[in-house]
C-alpha cells in the first residue's frame, strides 16, 4: 500500500507529495528520497508537503531527525509543510525548530494556501 502519492506540475515547476492517514517514519524517509531522485533527473522545484489528511505521524524525534538532513531543495526553491492543526503541526514546528533559520521553509495550514504562498492558484499536477 502506497503511503504517499507524489504528483507534479512540469510548467509551474512544483512538485506535491501528500501522505496518507499514516506516515511512519520510513514513509518520510522514503518519500524524501523519491523526490531527491526526482529532482536529480528532473531539476529542482518548489516542494509542498501535505500531511492535512495524516493522522499517524512520526514522532517529534523523528523530525529532529530529519531537521539534520541535507535540503531538499537548492537556495531559492521553497518547501512548504501543510499542516492544518495538531499532530501534523506538532510535528512541523519540531521540524522547522530544529532546521534553524531557513527562509524556504513555510507552513501552511491547506493546500490553497501553500499554492498562494507559491504566487499559483491551481497547479496542474500529472
Amino acid at each position: 500500500m502506497t503511503e504517499f502519492i507524489l504528483r507534479f506540475d512540469p510548467i509551474k515547476r512544483v512538485m506535491l507529495i501528500t501522505f496518507e492517514t499514516e506516515a511512519t517514519g520510513l514513509t518520510a524517509l522514503v518519500a524524501l528520497d523519491t523526490a531527491r531522485t526526482f529532482i536529480a533527473q528532473y531539476g529542482p522545484c518548489n516542494v509542498v508537503l501535505d500531511y492535512s489528511i495524516t493522522r499517524r505521524l512520526p514522532s517529534p524525534d523523528f523530525a529532529r531527525r530529519l531537521a539534520s538532513l541535507p535540503v531538499l531543495t537548492p537556495p531559492g526553491y521553497v518547501r512548504i509543510a501543510v499542516a492544518p492543526s495538531g499532530a501534523q503541526l506538532t510535528l512541523v514546528r519540531e521540524f522547522e525548530k530544529h532546521r534553524g533559520t531557513d527562509p524556504d521553509f513555510h507552513i501552511a495550514r491547506s493546500k490553497e494556501e501553500a499554492f498562494a504562498l507559491l504566487g499559483l492558484e491551481e497547479p496542474q499536477f500529472g
